[in-house]
């Protein structure tokens, strides 16, 4: 599964946006900050992405949760990817560098620009 969660109009700070993002999902309840945020330019694309995995406990069960997100101009987003294979994953063994690929190739394909 796929999860987006984002938002639309003038951004003054884009970073701040990805940060703010971010630092509100390792805050959740139930959430742990398992692997710190980290940049990622992805080839072929001219975007910052921030990628971080999360711990979340829910019903006593933990389980991985990668998170990447972009903030520009424009838009700021956020794209988790849940799996059960990715869920009991040891979050240092997570590839964040493909999922901010990923998450590059999802904002291509779902930003448009206003009006």
């Amino acid at each position: 599964m796929l999860v987006l969660s984002g938002m639309w109009g003038q951004l003054r700070n884009p970073e701040f946006a990805r940060g703010k993002i971010l630092s509100g999902a390792a805050e959740a309840d139930g959430a742990t900050l398992a692997v710190p945020a980290k940049e990622f330019t992805p080839d072929g694309y001219d975007i910052t992405v921030e990628c971080q995995v999360v711990r979340q406990k829910t019903s006593g069960v933990s389980s991985s949760l990668p998170m990447c997100a972009w903030g520009d101009g424009n838009t700021g987003a956020m794209v988790a990817v849940v799996t059960s294979e990715i869920a009991v994953k040891d979050p240092r063994s997570i590839d964040l560098k493909q999922l901010a690929a990923d998450t590059a190739k999802v904002r291509s394909e779902v930003r448009k620009p206003i009006g």
